[in-house]
């Protein structure tokens, strides 16, 4: 029996969806990698992403935000401390660094992206994202907690078709890169991170795959 057989964990799949920007989510993720100590992460960003990330760890930078990203920082603000780049990213690429297992990118690239941006949002999607922000910062999103805010957010930007089609591209992109990911480190324990909007449907694409798995951290 090799030694990877004898880990009481080999195998164990885990499941995390971590809120943007939200100190606390960066802090529990980072207790639940220490303790569960799995020996790969799939995360939900792009090898580009990756880099960019490691590279303003190495030489800190002041990072600029459009428009929504900064309405979205002050409503999330109301729920606890926030920080950008979004401490659940910064923490699962310090995992990674400090024990040397592989981080793996599960999301579109940058000129990947940009060519579904450019197919998928017509002028008039446009502009109705344009005119939009300052009804979504007075908007009364009813949310009596943080996982119902980021919810009701993501529909609120969601009614756009533009951007309903583009979410659902990348969700079926990352499920095919995730599919191929599980395959290839198949018998090793391996930690998936993903934005925490995205939880419910990955945890229905692992079901309906047949993929035996565990939920950390959830609040619903």
């Amino acid at each position: 029996m090799n030694e990877e057989t004898t880990k009481p964990d080999a195998g164990r799949i885990w499941l995390f969806g971590g809120i943007k920007g939200l100190v606390r989510d960066g802090e529990i993720l980072s207790d639940d990698l220490t303790k569960l100590k799995p020996e790969v992460v799939l995360i939900t960003l792009s090898n580009e992403h990756i880099l960019g990330l490691r590279d303003f760890l190495q030489r800190p930078y002041e990072i600029e935000l459009s428009d929504y990203e900064i309405i979205y920082g002050v409503r999330l603000s109301m729920y606890g401390e926030v920080m950008t780049p979004p401490p659940v990213y910064i923490e699962a690429l310090k995992y990674s660094d400090s024990t040397g297992i592989p981080i793996v990118p599960m999301d579109m690239n940058e000129e990947e992206y940009g060519d579904l941006y450019t197919k998928s949002m017509r002028t008039l999607d446009l502009v109705r994202h344009s005119i939009r922000k300052k009804r979504l910062l007075k908007k009364d999103f009813r949310d009596r907690n943080v996982e119902e805010f980021v919810r009701n957010w993501e529909k609120a930007i969601n009614r756009i078709k533009g951007f309903r089609v583009i979410d659902e591209e990348r969700l079926s992109y990352i499920e095919e890169r995730m599919k191929q990911a599980l395959k290839q480190y198949s018998g090793k324990s391996i930690f998936i991170i993903v934005d925490f909007e995205f939880t419910d449907r990955i945890e229905q694409f692992l079901k309906s795959s047949e993929i035996e798995f565990t939920r950390v951290y959830s609040l619903d």
